[in-house]
């Protein structure tokens, strides 16, 4: 996009300029004084537009008459009118993120209760972060194969140190990962195995307020969050259930 198309555009949005006005606007700006005619050749203003054009401007405030005769037009005072302008811009915009957060606030009260969905690996644990830093007492958590990930690292030190209690089952044999187990018990996580052939969902839960499943497929993963009161209590009790079944895992030489 050339210079002056872009110049076009951008004072069409932050002065609220018509096409032909902006036009003008912008002429005046590159090129300085000029008469209606040298206003129309290089802004690409129709002449029966101009006159029309320019005492729109005028009235405005953005434009003023240098000279009568020859009848010459320039910019009133560019610096102050386009920051007068931007000036009243930002206030707007402020006033609508104001009005636009009060009304998503009002939405969040009145819907505790929800659903998300998402898709890829990263951002399920990324959520699993989110929940591992906000809770307080418990944070319970299923794998198939105990990866690691420096962010969930850091996410569940940070839990422990508060005093969290998090406990992990891993859907596998553990004499296949118990290197990758043991870090996580050394850190003060109870970790059991449970070496069965149900695929069951990777999940977790937090503090009886919230949870999110992982679904994968053959194709892409897929996962799902909810603070939904009867999900996270039916999630709880399941993970209770496999903890119950699971076996303790014990790190030794």
């Amino acid at each position: 996009m050339l210079p002056m198309e872009k110049f076009v555009e951008i004072s069409r949005k932050i002065l609220d300029l018509s096409e032909y006005e902006a036009r003008a606007y912008t002429a005046l700006i590159m090129y300085g004084p000029c008469d209606a005619t040298e206003i129309c050749r290089k802004g690409h203003i129709p002449q029966s537009k101009i006159y029309d054009v320019l005492h729109k401007l005028q009235g405005k405030a953005i434009v003023e008459i240098l000279n009568l005769k020859p009848q010459v037009w320039r910019i009133s005072n560019p610096a102050n009118n386009l920051r007068s302008l931007i000036d009243s811009k930002i206030k707007e915009l402020v006033e609508a993120k104001r009005c636009l957060g009060k009304l998503m606030q009002n939405n969040f009260e009145k819907y505790r209760s929800d659903i998300w969905t998402g898709y890829g690996c990263e951002n399920f644990f990324s959520k699993a972060c989110e929940m591992l830093n906000s809770t307080k007492r418990y944070g319970y958590a299923t794998t198939i194969n105990f990866s690691r990930y420096s962010m969930l690292d850091s996410a569940l030190l940070a839990a422990i140190k508060r005093g969290v209690k998090i406990k992990l089952i891993g859907f596998c044999d553990s004499r296949n990962l118990s290197p990758r187990a043991a870090w996580y018990l050394k850190q003060g996580i109870e970790v059991r195995f449970l070496n069965t052939k149900t695929k069951y969902p990777v999940f977790g839960v937090v503090d009886d307020r919230e949870t999110c499943f992982r679904i994968d497929g053959t194709v892409s993963t897929e996962w799902v969050w909810t603070n939904n009161s009867s999900v996270v209590s039916f999630m709880k009790s399941n993970f209770e259930t496999l903890w119950r079944q699971a076996k303790p895992f014990k790190s030794g030489p």
